[in-house]
């Protein structure tokens, strides 16, 4: 039997396991499973009185203990390849239970813990939530670290990212949300969005009663158990990103060992039934409603007209290098005619701002698009200050009963008593916290700097985790000391100015031997562009538009030079034998050359045509000798070329003949094989 008598056998053997993988992974399949879990829920309630429901089915649950969600991730969170699934790096491959578990680390790739999507600090490390595996998720050490306790949204200005940025730390770029966020990647912000739902739902009887640490995200006078700002966010997140099967495997495997579930997964449309249109809350709801009462506006408003489409007004004028000037408003079109702005729940796209011209963005929400347009300028660009970063050690001595702290170039110092803080027998580290008191360390700058970051060299610490803090003027940061740190790494926004960092524990018995304190400064904003990227898409932009043009394209092109800083004109004249560069100016020249189409002088003359300059334009010095060459400068032809010969349509002919020519061969070929 020929081989090739084999191939529908092995199409229907790819075809059937193609099919019972699909169906297997169908949604339909998990909800059939769930439906009984959820057989005293009634779901044309809404808001606060579904919250309610939901949090007396899902809230007592069994506590697998800390060291117990070890073995709730062997089953939990591996991926197809047998790894453990992280949800903070694309770069990791840890066996589950191997030796990268709780490992220490040094940098991404080298262990992985226990993350707390809520930090323990919010709510004190108390159970259950401490050890509740549905927020609680195996992560890469060195990027949670990174992250600390700073909450989730959208990053603006980059400060920190993991390998190929999948996690981003930095200010935020969210209406309403100021100071440094942690970004996840898009792929799993749906995944971390519903985390919260599940969160503020299963404990909102704790969050009430409890005297919980402030969180950005958390309104604890609210029933819906969210600020507006971060629930807009959430809610867009959600959107993007809906639920995939990897959650639906993780909602079973958690559900067989705590015996509850997160309904966001199973029920994904009881986030819009709760938070969809209730932003502000009810905070006289009572959280031992009971799960089977309905009202009247619950029924009313679960009667949503459909969404039918959605549109932008406005458009973005961008200086070259900078962000984007004016406002856009994104608004979803209902088929009963009512609109609603849905700007904060959408991701706006980022254009290329170092493109010049008009760009066309595409804007999505819940599967219909609109466009709108961003116009990137020469006007207004600025191209910043060189940004220079220099790190400074700290090391601490004893001197006369007290620790002393002394910087490697004379510019932070500090001083404590000894309660609390005490040096090793070796001088090596300083124990922050003794065995009785709590410690904190204050070190003084002589002026003011830009604080990005402040890094603890930690030796070791005793066995009761410390929850350790730094401050920066009124910004604080906080990180649990846990899984054998060898560092913790606090970051702040490239704004926080200061010259006083407080480090402290949060309490007796708490002890963390610290080496040695890094503090990171940085001087200047950093560049928005350089004067050859200025200078090259100018280039660019002048050839592609005087192609076919006309004289407002002329004497535009002439205005976005001008609009260029000197020292990208400079740049520009003095690399002519380059490329991009030297072909815009040949175009320039010809152009002057060409000079014959326009009456300019609005009189029936034409301007004489010029003789061609040594250099495509003149000096930045004399603005109007500019514009008079660009105003008095035209042409009619819309492509040069050699007299206008096109050369490029007969390549192209001759191409189809050869090719038609080989693909006839090869048939002539493998049939006249066949045959023999």
């Amino acid at each position: 039997m020929k081989h090739w008598r084999l191939l529908p056998l092995i199409l229907s053997a790819v075809g059937l396991s193609f099919g019972s993988t699909l169906f297997s992974s169908h949604p339909a399949e998990v909800q059939a499973t769930s439906d009984d879990y959820y057989a005293s829920i009634n779901w044309s309630q809404s808001g606060a009185t579904l919250k309610t429901a939901l949090c007396n089915l899902i809230h007592s649950h069994t506590n697998v203990g800390y060291s117990g969600l070890w073995n709730v991730y062997k089953t939990s969170d591996v991926r197809s390849d047998g790894c453990i699934w992280d949800m903070y790096s694309d770069n990791t491959n840890y066996a589950p239970g191997g030796s990268a578990q709780g490992a220490s680390y040094k940098q991404e790739g080298d262990s992985y813990n226990r993350e707390h999507t809520i930090p323990q600090s919010v709510f004190n490390e108390a159970s259950p939530m401490k050890a509740d595996a549905f927020h609680v998720y195996p992560t890469d050490g060195y990027v949670n670290n990174r992250r600390g306790t700073y909450p989730h949204a959208d990053v603006g200005s980059v400060t920190w990212a993991s390998h190929n940025n999948f996690v981003k730390i930095g200010t935020s770029s969210d209406a309403g949300i100021s100071g440094t966020v942690c970004e996840v990647a898009d792929e799993y912000k749906g995944d971390f969005a519903r985390t919260y739902f599940y969160f503020v739902t299963c404990y909102q009887n704790e969050m009430k009663s409890r005297n919980w640490g402030s969180y950005a995200p958390f309104n604890y006078s609210s029933a819906l158990g969210l600020n507006d700002a971060y629930l807009a966010v959430y809610l867009k997140w959600s959107a993007q990103d809906p639920v995939s099967q990897k959650e639906i495997d993780r909602n079973n495997a958690v559900y067989s060992f705590q015996k509850n579930r997160n309904p966001f997964i199973d029920h994904p449309e009881a986030v819009e039934k709760i938070w969809g249109n209730n932003t502000g809350g009810d905070s006289s709801s009572s959280s031992s409603s009971s799960s089977n009462s309905s009202s009247s506006s619950s029924s009313s408003s679960s009667e949503v007209a459909t969404l039918e489409a959605i549109h932008v007004d406005g458009s973005w004028k961008i200086p070259f290098g900078g962000k984007s000037s004016g406002e856009v408003k994104v608004y979803a079109d209902y088929t009963d005619g009512t609109s609603k702005d849905i700007t904060a729940l959408v991701t706006l796209p980022i254009p290329n701002n170092k493109v010049l011209g008009s760009q066309t963005l595409t804007v999505t929400y819940q599967g219909k698009t609109a466009n709108f347009l961003a116009n990137v300028t020469n006007v207004g660009a600025d191209p910043g200050k060189v940004a220079v970063t220099k790190e400074v050690t700290i090391q601490p001595h004893t001197e006369g009963g007290k620790v002393t702290y002394t910087a490697s170039d004379d510019s932070w110092s500090g001083s404590n008593s000894s309660s609390g803080i005490n040096t090793s027998s070796t001088g090596d580290f300083v124990n922050l916290g003794s065995s009785k008191n709590a410690g904190s360390i204050t070190l003084t700058s002589s002026e003011t700097q830009v604080i990005r970051q402040v890094k603890l060299h930690v030796a070791s610490y005793n066995s009761e985790t410390p929850t350790i803090t730094c401050e920066v003027g009124d910004v604080s940061q906080s990180h649990v000391m846990e899984d054998s740190l060898t560092e913790m790494v606090f970051d702040f926004p490239e704004t926080m100015e200061g010259n006083v960092i407080t480090i402290s524990n949060d309490g007796g018995k708490k002890r963390i031997q610290i080496q040695s304190i890094t503090i990171v400064c940085q001087e200047g904003s950093g560049p928005a562009f350089t004067a050859e990227e200025q200078a090259r898409a100018w280039a660019d932009y002048f050839l592609t538009q005087t192609t076919s043009y006309d004289q407002e394209t002329w004497i535009h092109c002439g205005d976005e030079y001008l609009a260029m800083t000197k020292e990208s004109i400079d740049y520009y004249q003095a690399h002519q034998d380059d490329g991009t560069l030297q072909s815009a100016q040949t175009r320039y020249q010809t152009l002057l050359q060409q000079n014959a189409a326009w009456d300019f002088q609005g009189d029936g003359t034409r301007p004489e045509p010029e003789e061609p300059s040594s250099s495509s334009l003149p000096s930045s010095s004399d603005s109007s000798e500019v514009v008079s060459s660009f105003s008095n400068s035209s042409s009619s032809v819309n492509n040069i070329s050699n007299n206008g010969f096109q050369v490029w349509p007969i390549l192209v002919a001759v191409g189809i003949v050869v090719l038609l020519g080989v693909a006839g061969f090869l048939v002539w070929f493998f049939h006249h094989k066949s045959n023999h």
